[in-house]
């Protein structure tokens, strides 16, 4: 995760394969680095990013608000995220319907069922 250093507590950071965060987009965390911690979390972070005036994503179906930097360029990116997001479970049924298809197809004994790699 790639990020700016700050003193006032809070780093806004670029997700690469976070569990939490959308990769690629733009958004506030807690600097861990500054011993004692100024905020308790990521949420109060957010906000005191917000006080100093960045402006975050609020009201974007799919995004948790208060969160991300509100940019053209990371509104763009989550919108990718969410479209990606909607499209897996299509894909996921199509290839249900796919092997039911190929799971009911009837064959003869001298012509076995392909494995997955055959296919």
């Amino acid at each position: 995760m790639a990020q700016m250093d700050s003193d006032k507590g809070y780093v806004i950071a670029l997700s690469d394969g976070s569990d939490f965060y959308i990769d690629g987009a733009l958004h506030i965390e807690r600097d861990d680095s500054l011993i004692p911690w100024k905020f308790d979390d990521d949420t109060e972070a957010a906000k005191a990013a917000e006080r100093d005036g960045i402006k975050l994503v609020y009201g974007m179906d799919g995004i948790e608000d208060g969160v991300y930097l509100d940019t053209p360029d990371n509104r763009r990116v989550l919108e990718n995220a969410l479209l990606e997001r909607s499209h897996k479970p299509f894909i996921l049924e199509t290839m249900k319907h796919y092997h039911e298809k190929i799971a009911a197809e009837p064959r003869s004994p001298e012509r076995p069922r392909p494995t997955s790699r055959e296919r």
